[in-house]
């Protein structure tokens, strides 16, 4: 599937159990080499990649496309760590975070990703939790997660598998400095003491389920779960 690219804005559409998702490409990458990677002779270390790169991303909004927040992805040898500041979320919600790994995305039908590339083989994608909270009252909501090479504990994979009859392995991160990186930022809404903290560690904790999908992804309950924004690090 291909899609029209406006410009100054690439777009591509995602989508993710709750609709529709459109992502925006925005980042700026930088590579970073720490002294304390390398070895007595100055040459790389055997231990540890002795490179980091850096890229930042704006947060996007999915209703109106506007600009709500910024976020840094930083990709090690062995993991990758992000941080992520967002706005426009009123207090008392409770928000996840996700992170929507593309492990060789020099197999997607399309630059950046998107949703038909997700469930081809040849690009092993996952889904995996990456953060969540209560918002306060404050203007900004902030998060932070690190996601480590072969760490698939938190894939919702499965939850794909069963809303659309696939049978996709949940393959966690593959390649740190080559894997494509979007972050999902999805409300569980009003956060609900009877459903906490499914509603902020799990993917649909205190919301509905689809029709013969397990209930195994977080407590079902009265909420509708919605992703709401968004970010792009290509590598």
């Amino acid at each position: 599937m291909r899609y029209t690219i406006p410009s100054p804005l690439r777009l591509v559409t995602l989508i993710l159990f709750a609709g529709m998702i459109t992502l925006v490409l925005g980042c700026d990458e930088a590579a970073v080499t720490s002294p304390d990677l390398l070895s007595h002779d100055g040459q790389p270390s055997e231990v540890v990649a002795n490179k980091a790169a850096h890229s930042t991303s704006n947060v996007y909004k999915f209703a109106d496309m506007s600009i709500v927040g910024s976020s840094s992805l930083v990709r090690h040898g062995n993991s990758i760590s992000m941080t992520l500041q967002t706005s426009e979320i009123p207090p008392g919600m409770a928000i996840t975070v996700w992170w929507v790994v593309f492990n060789e995305p020099e197999n997607c039908a399309t630059s950046p990703c998107g949703e038909p590339d997700i469930f081809d083989p040849a690009v092993r994608s996952d889904v995996l939790y990456a953060a969540g909270h209560v918002t306060g009252r404050g203007n900004h909501v902030n998060f932070a997660a690190q996601l480590k090479v072969g760490d698939a504990s938190g894939s919702i994979m499965p939850f794909f598998n069963a809303l659309l009859g696939l049978n996709l392995p949940s393959v966690g991160l593959e390649d740190a400095s080559g894997a494509e990186v979007h972050l999902v930022v999805r409300t569980h809404q009003q956060a609900l003491p009877a459903y906490l903290p499914d509603m902020i560690q799990t993917f649909n904790g205190g919301c509905l389920y689809p029709p013969g999908v397990p209930t195994d992804f977080g407590e079902p309950g009265p909420n509708t779960c919605m992703d709401i924004q968004f970010a792009i690090h290509q590598p």
